[in-house]
């Protein structure tokens, strides 16, 4: 399969051009309390089962 070249630091650069920094560290902080909730509601479910 033949792929053409892709410029990561390009499509990084453009993906939150709009948010700021506190926006987007923001954004962070809630995905990862959201994973560690996902994660903790796994293993909960695992005891249970």
């Amino acid at each position: 399969m033949m792929r053409e070249p892709f410029d990561y630091t390009l499509w990084q650069r453009k993906l939150w051009n709009n948010k700021s920094v506190s926006e987007i560290s923001e954004m962070a902080m809630k995905n990862r309390q959201n994973k560690i909730a996902n994660k903790n509601m796994h293993m909960d479910s695992k005891k249970l089962g």
